[in-house]
């Protein structure tokens, strides 16, 4: 399959796909973009939405470590922060078995249940806005260092595996 775009006037781009030609403007064209990247590399997709290290805080990382932290630190994480925010986090998180098997592990059955819901209508086309995940993922991280400041949220190991 031949794949061609052009840029056709400042906002409207010539989508070729074969001999069907689709035209999209330029807010059009981002979302399709940001759906692909996050469908063929989620990791990456996250990592934009979450800034790199360089720019601000290493969120990638402070996922990674959740998935190490002891039950009773999760808990008073998840009722220190905003219940948007926590459907944030699950969203950003969903690719990882074992965060997410962490984060539902420390709901009530009740709050499992209406936040799987919730993921669903909150989040039909999958994706979180990227001030949405950045700005989310700040007050979690501000909670979570109140918590370890306070040696409530505690990370059993250094660095998670990997591999899940």
């Amino acid at each position: 399959m031949k794949i061609t775009v052009k840029k056709v006037s400042p906002d409207t781009f010539a989508l070729n796909f074969n001999d069907v030609t689709v035209a999209l403007n330029e807010v059009e064209i981002r979302t399709l973009l940001l759906q692909l990247t996050r469908t063929i590399s989620p990791e990456l997709a996250i990592r934009r939405a979450r800034g790199s290290g360089r720019d601000g805080p290493d969120y990638r990382a402070f996922m990674r470590r959740l998935r190490c932290a002891n039950d009773i630190g999760i808990q008073a994480l998840l009722r220190s922060v905003s219940t948007d925010d926590t459907l944030v986090l699950l969203k950003l998180g969903e690719k990882s078995e074992l965060l997410q098997k962490k984060l539902f592990s420390n709901m009530s059955d009740r709050s499992a249940q209406m936040f799987t819901e919730d993921l669903s209508y909150k989040f039909p086309d999958d994706m979180v806005p990227d001030t949405m995940a950045r700005d989310a993922l700040k007050r979690i991280m501000k909670e979570a260092k109140k918590l370890e400041n306070r040696g409530t949220l505690i990370y059993e190991e250094d660095e998670p595996p990997l591999i899940e």
